[in-house]
C-alpha cells in the first residue's frame, strides 16, 4: 500500500502496513523504562561534580577523548559556574522523585550550597561570567547573572513545593525582586534592555545572550505556581506581552521570530523563551500565547524530524547539521504545554522524543563506542586509556550534547573532541525533559478526572500505565482511584478500528475529543486501549541529505542514510538493562 501522508508526520511516507492488536489484555511490558533512565541519570549526577573542588560541576566532557576532559582546565570547568550546576540543582529534584533513590545527597547538598553561595543580599547570582560566552578564558568578568538567577529561582521553587520552608521561598522571593527590578516598562509591558545577558559594573555587558530573549518567564511561572505570589504572575504575563509586540529593542532584526513562528540564530536560546509563552498560555488559556508558542515550534518541528532530533541552529536557508538536546529538551516542555492547551495530538511528538532521540542520547559505554575508543587512543598508555575509561564508566547516564539525524559522532563540527561531546548544560536539560514526559504521562483535570496521555509505563499515584509496546499498539491503565479515566490513542491510528475492554470485557468506545472515556471507574479496575500499529517509510531530507526512517508506531526501528554512521544513534547494543544500584524492578 503506497501512501503519501500519516497524521502527525512529516515527509513522505511508503510502504504503510497496519498491524492488529491481539484481543487479549497483556498485564506486564518489556517497553521503554524511564525510570530506570531516572536511575542512571541519577548515576551522573552523584559523579559529575568534583568533591574536591567544591562539588564544582563538569561542563566540558568529551567521550572519545584521552583524557575526556581538555586538560588545559585546571580547577573548577569556569562554564559550569552559574550555568551546569545551576541546572543540575533542579536535575537533582526531578530524578529523585522519578527514582525513589536517596543515593548521593551529600553531593546534591554540595551542589546546593554552591549555588546558594552565589546569591547575594541583592538576590542576584554572582558568578565568573564564562558561561554566557562558552570559554576558559580567565580574563572574563565577574558579575550579575540573570541567567543564574532565573535558574536558582526555578530550583528553590521545587525545592519549596516539596518541602514549604519559608526559608526557601524568602530566598527565591529575593530572586524574583531581583529580575523584577532590571525591567523596562511601557504600557503595563515589559522587557529587558539586555535580554538574557549579564551585568557587570551596574551596566547590560554584550554576549550572545545579551541580543536574544531573555527566558525568565517559565521559571518565574514555576515559582507562582507553587506560592501563589501575584505579582509573580503579573510580572511573567507584563514579560510575555513585551516579547510578543516586539518591544525587545536588543534582538538584531534577522533573528527576531517572525509572524510565522520562523526565526534564525540559535535554537535553545530561542526556545527557551517560548517555553515560558507555551505555559503561560496553557495556564490562561490566551489564544494569543498559545498559537504564537505553536508556530514556533510548528516552524522547528518542520526543520527537524519527528523522532525528536531537531537542530541547534538555523540559518538563513539552512539549519545546522548537528542536535543539542537542550533544544530538544525545550521542544519537549513546549509540546507537553502545547497538549495541555488544547493540541492534544502534540503528545505524539513529544513521546516520540523521548522513545528515540532521548533514549539514545543518554550516554553509555557500548561495545561499539569502546572500540572506537580504542582505535582513536592508540597513542594513549594503558594506564591513560583506564583512567580515562574509568571516568567514562562513572559520567555513564548523562545525554550527549549533540548528535547528527543518523550519527553520534559529529565530525566536522567538533574535530577537536573527535565528534562526540557532553556538555554539562544538555546533560541536565536532558534529565528535565525526561522528567516532564514521566510527570505528563498520567494527569488531573480540573474535577479530578484522570487523563492518560501516552502509551509509556508509569506507575503513578492515580493510575498504573502499562504500555503494550512494542509488541502491539495499545496500554492498559490499572486505576487506583474511583472516578473518570480518559485515555488517549495516538492520532494516527484508525478511530474505527480503535478496540476498548473494561476489566477484559470489550466494550463500545465513548469519544471525548481525543480521548476514549470510561466512566464510574472503581479503584482496582483495568481499562484498556488497543489500536492499530502501523510499520512504514518516511523519507526525510535536512539540508542535502535524504534520510529513510524507518518506523513502527511512535518508535523508531532504523535509520538508512547515503553516508554510513560511524557509530549509529539508534544503536540498540549494550545498553544496560539494569538499574546502576541493584535491585530495581521497573
Amino acid at each position: 500500500m503506497q501512501i503519501s501522508k500519516l497524521k502527525g508526520y512529516h515527509g513522505e511516507i511508503v510502504n504503510l502496513k497496519w498491524e492488529y492488536p491481539r484481543r487479549d489484555v497483556k498485564e506486564y511490558s518489556n517497553d521503554l523504562d524511564l525510570v530506570k533512565m531516572s536511575h542512571w541519570a541519577l548515576h551522573h549526577l552523584i559523579n559529575n561534580p568534583i568533591k574536591e573542588l567544591e562539588y564544582a560541576c563538569r561542563f566540558s566532557i568529551w567521550p572519545l577523548n584521552c583524557p575526556p576532559r581538555p586538560p588545559s582546565i585546571e580547577g573548577p570547568d569556569p562554564i559550569a559556574i552559574g550555568d551546569t550546576d545551576s541546572r543540575m540543582d533542579y536535575a537533582w529534584i526531578y530524578m529523585r522523585e522519578m527514582s525513589g533513590l536517596q543515593v548521593g545527597r551529600e553531593v546534591q547538598d554540595g551542589v546546593r550550597r554552591r549555588i546558594l553561595s552565589y546569591i547575594g543580599e541583592d538576590g542576584f547570582s554572582w558568578v565568573k561570567l564564562n558561561h554566557y560566552m562558552e570559554s576558559n578564558d580567565p580574563n572574563i568578568p565577574y558579575g550579575i547573572s540573570t541567567w543564574a538567577t532565573m535558574k536558582a529561582i526555578l530550583s528553590l521553587s521545587e525545592t519549596y513545593a516539596q518541602t514549604e520552608d519559608i526559608n526557601i521561598r524568602r530566598i527565591a522571593r529575593k530572586a524574583f525582586e531581583a529580575l523584577l527590578s532590571l525591567a523596562s516598562w511601557d504600557t503595563g509591558r515589559a522587557w529587558y534592555k539586555g535580554g538574557g545577558g549579564p551585568i557587570v559594573n551596574g551596566e547590560w555587558y554584550p554576549t550572545g545572550q545579551t541580543y536574544s530573549y531573555p527566558a525568565i518567564i517559565a521559571h518565574i511561572l514555576r515559582y507562582w505556581e507553587v506560592t501563589r505570589d501575584e505579582e509573580a504572575f503579573d510580572f511573567a504575563c507584563a514579560l510575555a506581552d513585551g516579547m510578543l509586540a516586539g518591544l525587545q529593542e536588543n534582538i538584531p532584526e534577522n533573528n527576531k521570530i517572525q509572524e510565522d513562528g520562523s526565526f534564525k540564530g540559535h535554537t535553545h536560546t530561542t526556545l527557551h523563551a517560548v517555553w515560558g509563552i507555551a505555559y503561560l498560555g496553557a495556564i490562561t488559556r490566551n489564544p494569543r500565547y498559545i498559537e504564537y508558542a505553536r508556530r514556533v515550534y510548528e516552524y522547528v518541528l518542520n526543520c527537524g524530524t519527528d523522532y525528536g532530533w531537531f537542530p541547534c541552529a538555523m540559518w538563513d536557508n539552512t539549519v545546522r547539521g548537528v542536535s543539542e538536546t537542550c533544544a530538544v529538551a525545550d521542544m519537549i516542555t513546549i509540546g507537553t504545554w502545547l497538549a495541555k492547551a488544547g493540541y492534544p495530538e502534540y503528545w505524539d511528538n513529544v513521546e516520540r522524543a523521548v522513545r528515540n532521540y532521548l533514549r539514545y542520547a543518554q550516554f553509555f559505554i557500548t561495545t561499539p563506542y569502546k572500540e572506537l575508543y580504542l582505535e582513536l587512543n592508540q597513542n594513549c598508555s594503558s594506564e591513560e586509556i583506564k583512567d580515562s575509561l574509568d571516568t567514562l564508566q562513572s559520567l555513564q547516564g548523562g545525554f550527549l550534547c549533540c548528535t547528527k539525524p543518523n550519527d553520534i559522532i559529529v565530525l566536522p563540527y567538533y574535530e577537536d573532541r573527535r565528534g562526540m561531546f557532553m556538555a554539562g548544560c544538555c546533560i541536565a536539560e536532558g534529565m528535565r525533559a525526561l522528567y516532564t514526559v514521566w510527570k505528563n504521562i498520567v494527569t488531573l483535570g480540573e474535577r479530578g478526572e484522570v487523563f492518560i496521555n501516552m502509551a509509556l509505563n508509569r506507575n503513578a499515584k492515580e493510575a498504573t500505565v502499562i504500555s503494550h509496546y512494542p509488541d502491539e499498539g495499545g496500554l492498559s491503565v490499572i486505576a487506583k482511584k474511583q472516578g473518570t479515566f480518559f485515555i488517549r490513542p495516538p492520532v494516527w491510528t484508525p478511530r474505527r478500528e480503535v478496540v476498548t475492554l473494561y476489566n477484559n470485557q470489550e466494550i463500545t468506545p465513548k469519544w471525548r475529543g481525543d480521548y476514549v472515556e470510561f466512566s464510574n471507574v472503581t479503584s482496582g479496575d483495568m481499562l484498556t486501549v488497543k489500536y492499530l500499529l502501523p510499520s512504514f517509510t518516511q523519507k526525510i531530507q535536512i539540508n542535502d541529505q535524504e534520510y529513510k526512517v524507518i518506523w513502527k508506531g511512535n518508535t523508531v526501528v532504523e535509520v538508512e542514510s547515503l553516508t554510513p554512521p560511524r557509530l549509529p544513534l539508534f544503536s540498540k547494543e549494550d545498553i544496560p538493562l539494569d538499574s546502576p544500584y541493584g535491585g530495581y524492578e521497573g
